[in-house]
């Protein structure tokens, strides 16, 4: 119901961490969960924006993981309505 998903949890072993967003929609992404609630989020609607997130992956946009956040805990979220394409996600141990 919140809107926010998992992308992919801690792993120490994580060696590499790609995150594709196929669009439309902007992805918003939490890293770890300290910021805040549900996946890593704090939201005061379904239809915008999260109050608490890392960074915002574009459409079309490709993440790619440094050594000092690869191995942490990734959250999505998509704004409600905002049908999503999927997330294409390549993680490397």
């Amino acid at each position: 119901a919140s809107g926010t998903f998992g992308i992919i949890g801690n792993d120490s072993s994580r060696k590499g961490l790609t995150i594709f967003n196929p669009g439309p929609y902007n992805l918003y992404i939490a890293l770890s969960t300290a910021g805040g609630t549900k996946n890593g989020f704090i939201l005061s609607s379904i239809n915008s924006a999260p109050t608490y997130y890392s960074f915002i992956l574009y459409p079309s946009g490709t993440y790619i993981a440094d050594e000092t956040n690869v191995a942490i805990n990734y959250g999505g979220y998509f704004i409600s309505g905002s049908a999503s394409s999927g997330v294409y996600i390549t993680a490397i141990s």
